[in-house]
């Protein structure tokens, strides 16, 4: 039901009211919302000890992220400037370049998957550019070329960088 997601404080409370409200059948209440018996059955242990409370999602456990939040300013201020700012030849941004820069301007050491990930969880998503040509005495030649470049998008059109 789910695609990877978690379920949501609703979808608990109205699984744990239907078997503890309506008395109906745990099997019958996991089918319905597409979900394991153990599941059900964990979220009412939960209603049971701690009450409603018990129903919204808990943190998980684990290290916690180095870069956590992509929408600081910091992180936005970064990304927001064209990339020769930075010394790089063109304004496009690579996972590389981002990279780069977080380190050297955050202090803070990230692999280039989380960089892409904590970009992605922004909402900015790859875009190749187009190849564009110049001509000049006669001859066309190629400007940058389009496959070696990423350029991150906001998701509406506007290139990013």
């Amino acid at each position: 039901m789910f695609d990877g997601e978690y379920s949501t404080y609703e979808i608990r409370a109205r699984a744990v009211k239907a078997v503890v409200c309506e008395r109906m059948a745990l099997g019958e209440v996991a089918r319905a919302f597409d979900i394991d018996c153990s599941t059900v059955f964990r979220w009412i242990k939960r209603y049971e000890q701690h009450g409603e409370a018990g129903l919204h999602r808990q943190a998980g456990s684990g290290r916690p992220r180095k870069l956590r939040d992509v929408h600081s300013q910091r992180f936005w201020n970064l990304v927001l400037q064209p990339a020769t700012k930075f010394g790089f030849e063109t304004d496009l941004w690579t996972v590389a370049r981002v990279h780069q820069v977080v380190q050297e301007k955050l202090k803070v050491v990230v692999s280039k998957n989380t960089i892409w990930r904590r970009l992605r969880d922004a909402g900015l998503t790859y875009q190749k550019p187009e190849r564009q040509y110049f001509v000049g005495a006669g001859l066309e030649t190629a400007g940058i070329s389009g496959f070696s470049w990423a350029v991150w998008s906001d998701g509406l059109g506007g290139a990013l960088g």
